[in-house]
Order: C-alpha cells, then sequence, then structure tokens
C-alpha cells in the first residue's frame, strides 16, 4: 500500500507516503523496527474524530508527535496529548505501528523511511469545553474541529483520513451497546441478559487498573459478548449468531469478541454445550479462530465470562462449576486457562483481581 499525503483528493508535490501498517506488540515495536520516530493519536468524542488545525502546515490533523530522547511510545504519546488537548490521566489504546517514507522537509533534506507508533483515544465528547480550556500548545494546533463538520470543507491530510479509519467505530457507544442489549432481551429474556450486564462491570473495573485498556469499551465488549443470544435459546449457534449480527453493522472488535469469548484455547472444541451449527458453520468458526490474533479485551472477557453469574460476580471455580452442573463437563484445559487469566490480568494491575471486584457486587 501507498497511500500520498494530499489536500482535498490532490496530491502534493514531494508528499510523504504511507508504506504499510504493521501489526505489532506494543512492547516490540522498539526491538524489531528502527527509526520509531513519532506516536500519534486518533482521538473521538463520544463517537466524532476530533483533529487539530496545524498553524504551519495549514491543514487539519490528528494529534501526537516527536518522541524525546529516552522515550517510550507510551510515554511520548502521553506527553503529546497533554500538551496538545490538556488530557491527563486517559487510557489510551495502542492500534500498531506505521511505516513512512518521509517527503524532504526541515527536520531532513532527503527522503527516508521511518516508523511512527498509532493510538487510539475514546472520551466522553462533553470534555470538550474541558479541553479547550486546558490545552496548552495553541501556537502549532490552532484551533479543534471534528472531522464530521469539516469534511469536504477544510484541508485534511489523506494520510491523517487513512489513519481515523484505523480507530473507527469498532464497537458501538455505551448508549448503543445498552439499547442492543435491552432489544436482544426483549427477544429472548432470560438471566443471559444480567449475566452479560455483570460481565461488562467486571470488564470496567478491571480495565479501570490497566494502563492500556479502556473501560469504556471493555464495558460495551462485555455487554455484547452474548448478543447472539437475541435470536433465541441456543448454544455454540449463539457465537455465529452474534458474530454476524455486529459485523453486519461496522462493529468489528465486538464481533470479534462476540466469537473469541468462548475460546480461551481457540479452539472450536473448547466449547461447552451443544454443537447446534451446521458443519459448514462450524468450519467458518474454525476458519475465524485459527486467524485471529487474541488480545487483551479478547482474554478480558474470556476472563469476565468465567467469573460473572446472573447474581454477581463469584470465584472462578464456583462459575467454572456451575457450567460444570448444567452440562455434564468441563474441559480440564479450558479451567486451567481460565485460572491462567486471572493471574495474568492480577500481574497486569499489581493486584488481586477480588478486591477489585469487590466493588461489582455491591452495584
Amino acid at each position: 500500500m501507498i497511500l500520498k499525503t494530499s489536500q482535498n483528493g490532490q496530491e502534493l508535490e514531494n508528499g510523504s507516503e504511507i508504506l504499510e501498517f504493521i501489526d505489532v506488540p506494543e512492547e516490540d515495536a522498539l526491538k524489531l523496527y528502527s527509526p520509531v520516530t513519532n506516536a500519534l493519536v486518533v482521538v473521538k468524542c463520544g463517537s466524532r474524530h476530533l483533529l487539530g488545525f496545524n498553524k504551519w502546515r495549514r491543514r487539519f490533523e490528528i494529534f501526537g508527535g516527536c518522541r524525546e530522547e529516552g522515550e517510550t511510545l507510551r510515554e511520548c504519546i502521553v506527553r503529546e496529548t497533554e500538551e496538545e488537548l490538556g488530557l491527563k490521566d486517559v487510557a489510551f489504546e495502542y492500534i500498531g505501528l506505521v511505516h513512512y517514507n518521509m517527503a524532504p522537509s526541515y527536520f531532513s533534506k532527503e527522503w527516508h523511511e521511518e516508523y511512527g507508533a498509532l493510538y487510539g483515544l475514546t472520551v466522553s465528547e462533553d470534555r470538550l469545553p474541558e479541553i479547550e480550556k486546558a490545552r496548552t500548545d495553541k501556537e502549532e494546533i490552532e484551533r479543534l474541529a471534528f472531522y464530521d463538520d469539516i469534511k469536504g470543507k477544510e484541508v485534511v491530510a489523506q494520510i491523517d483520513e487513512y489513519l481515523l479509519g484505523l480507530y473507527d467505530d469498532v464497537v458501538p457507544t455505551i448508549d448503543v451497546a445498552k439499547e442492543l442489549l435491552k432489544e436482544a432481551a426483549g427477544l429472548n429474556p432470560g438471566p443471559w441478559e444480567r449475566h452479560s450486564e455483570n460481565v461488562a462491570l467486571a470488564a470496567r473495573m478491571i480495565a479501570k487498573e490497566c494502563d492500556d485498556l479502556n473501560p469504556d469499551k471493555a464495558y460495551v465488549l462485555g455487554l455484547l459478548h452474548d448478543i447472539g443470544r437475541r435470536f433465541g435459546v441456543s448454544f455454540l449457534a449463539h457465537v455465529y449468531d452474534g458474530y454476524h449480527f455486529l459485523l453486519e453493522r461496522g462493529y468489528k472488535d465486538a464481533a470479534r469478541i462476540a466469537l473469541t469469548h468462548s475460546f480461551n484455547l481457540c479452539k472450536l472444541e473448547d466449547y461447552v454445550g451443544k454443537f447446534d451449527i451446521s458443519e459448514e458453520k462450524q468450519d467458518e468458526l474454525r476458519s475465524l479462530l485459527a486467524s485471529i490474533k487474541l488480545d487483551d479485551y479478547d482474554y478480558l472477557i474470556q476472563l469476565c465470562d468465567a467469573l460473572a453469574l446472573p447474581e454477581g460476580i463469584v470465584p472462578v471455580e464456583q462459575r467454572m462449576n456451575d457450567v460444570k452442573s448444567r452440562h455434564g463437563y468441563y474441559p480440564q484445559d479450558k479451567w486451567d486457562r481460565n485460572l491462567f487469566l486471572k493471574e495474568y490480568f492480577e500481574n497486569k494491575m499489581g493486584k488481586d483481581l477480588y478486591e477489585v471486584l469487590m466493588q461489582t457486587n455491591k452495584n
């Protein structure tokens, strides 16, 4: 892929280029690629993309900037976001690396290749007045605007429009997710609705203790993980139906969670319950599972699904025994994996899981 910087659809002379997007873990980016010179962030206020008008380049852009000596990628984007937007203590979502072919500029007189980290950040739309008041870098970033207000009217770099798409509506807003769950529960009432709400509450509490997880996104993913049950009482079918229901609406990340939450070893044979879909659909799920690279959101909802009963949050062993009592079995390797995920998130939080979740049951 080669994407050149352009203004209103016209290529700029000596415009920089995106060569590729690289899906590499954040902790490996600096080890495997060089030079990684910058970190950028796609910011959404609610469901709307926010951009800043660069005084020197005379166009709207996403936010971020160059790494300072010794900075990690995350330290860079934390600093840049505080300077340009006045935001502190927010949850950045690492997206990946972008490989650029950079045009000659003030910083370099030659064409050269470099890499930059890309993050996503979602805050509520009502925080925009706070951002306007707190941001300090008003010399470079003259003004802010929502992308949907200026599209086709003002200059936006084509590269930045591409980067916006890497952090698009892969999950719905909290309000939309709640409406989807309410509608589904009306179509197929049952304790699964309250189970979904408890998974969401647990996921949000854990995500709040993890610097690289967005609590609101975690909450939405928890609410919708069982959304396939809207189509009636089912077993494996709810995974297939939920995945396609969300994917058809453009919610790619939520669709993936609807698929992966039941398979903590990423094998179809992990499923505990009836295989009530055709062989063809089973093969489709196998292919999807083989192609997916799980991330911490997948792990989080898998864990929370193993913690939540309709009545509240319970120890992992109690939840697994509940499943075993209803279905007559529970695979040992799946059991062990859930205990591993508990330990994984305790190490990530630096806290005991059940102490973190005590507040959830009170709610």
